[in-house]
């Protein structure tokens, strides 16, 4: 009775949360750092405005970086939190009820 107890809270604490990420991560892809970012060689003879031209490039690929992110953390937070309180509210009726 105790190893089923432990498999279930195992599933609960570690495979559930795992199983949400993917299943949001199939419908809404997460952001790659190299579809946003663009590598440039370092060349040392570089004028200063084109060094400010290549920060202000740098800083705008970060921007919609985190943007993306951002809206991939609010998809992933607006499935997590409903099926978690679903999740808890569920084991506690069923331990309440005498079944867990």
């Amino acid at each position: 009775m105790l190893a089923r107890q432990f498999a279930v809270g195992f599933g609960v604490a570690i495979v559930f949360p795992l199983l949400i990420y993917y299943a949001v991560s199939t419908f809404s892809h997460p952001p790659k750092w190299n579809d946003f970012h663009h590598l440039v060689a370092y060349n040392g003879d570089t004028s200063p405005e084109e060094r400010t031209a290549q920060q202000t490039r740098q800083m705008a690929e970060n921007a919609a970086y985190d943007e993306a992110q951002r809206v991939f953390s609010l998809r992933l937070l607006c499935v997590a939190a409903p099926l978690g309180y679903a999740a808890i509210l569920l084991g506690a009726s069923r331990w309440a009820s005498g079944f867990g």
